[in-house]
């Protein structure tokens, strides 16, 4: 029986990744509507300052258009991320419901989960120890911190508000790849393959929970490959209780 099941998860997690590439891309095309306006405001908002008489003390009030800008991109890309989260949370139930009643004996009565229920636990509980809401307010944060210090240095070591821009921008030859900006894009990466991930584990768990007089023990299965780590490629094979304490 575990072969089947094994094959299935692993076609599933194949096809989950090219998934999380397709919210990814989705999410990035959220955040890049507003890049344009955000560097308009920008330079409209240092076009009168005077490099010999800035203060950083100054910033907040010359980027408050640029931080409202900032806010709504990020509020605009959590309402994106939760809203393809509600729906990967009845696929992947269904997924395990599917998976589990092809396989079991027909006396066996299998029980499905409540979506709803299980995307509530999945916002309820931390991921890498913080809730996603508080990821999406950090990289909201982070990124307007991040102009500041490079619009404070800009200033101080003499460049023009043209230079500061560009590099927070990035360049056009270089498709704006080496700009300040693409930096939270790749914190957009993590974040939505992390959230999918820590989603679809909630939907097991609480399938595993669902179901728990009839599914035995769990079996770890590590992808070995030239990244894998030495505590995955150890723990490959390996038997755990349902509640993830290894058996043996």
């Amino acid at each position: 029986m575990i072969d089947p099941i094994l094959n299935e998860t692993i076609r599933h997690a194949i096809n989950t990744t090219q998934y999380g590439n397709f919210v990814l891309a989705k999410m990035i095309r959220i955040l890049n509507l507003t890049d344009a306006d955000l560097i308009a405001q920008l330079t409209e908002a240092l076009a009168g300052v005077d490099a010999d008489t800035f203060k950083v003390q100054r910033l907040d009030r010359l980027l408050k258009s640029v931080s409202e800008l900032n806010t709504q991109a990020y509020a605009a890309f959590y309402d994106g991320l939760t809203d393809e989260l509600q729906g990967f949370v009845g696929l992947e139930g269904q997924f395990q419901y599917d998976l589990y009643k092809a396989v079991a004996p027909v006396t066996f009565s299998i029980v499905s989960v409540v979506p709803e229920q299980v995307y509530a636990a999945a916002m309820s509980q931390p991921m890498q120890g913080r809730l996603l809401k508080d990821w999406a307010s950090g990289l909201k944060d982070s990124r307007l911190r991040r102009i500041k210090d490079v619009i404070a240095i800009g200033y101080t070591q003499g460049k023009t508000t043209g230079d500061i821009v560009r590099e927070i921008r990035g360049t056009r030859v270089l498709n704006y790849a080496d700009g300040l900006l693409n930096t939270s894009r790749n914190e957009v990466d993590a974040i939505v393959r992390t959230s999918l991930s820590h989603t679809a584990q909630t939907t097991r768990t609480r399938f595993y929970q669902e179901n728990d007089d009839i599914l035995g023990d769990l079996v770890w299965v590590s992808t070995l490959d030239g990244r894998t780590s030495q505590e995955c490629r150890a723990r490959d094979g390996l038997r755990y209780t349902k509640d993830n304490k290894p058996i043996g």
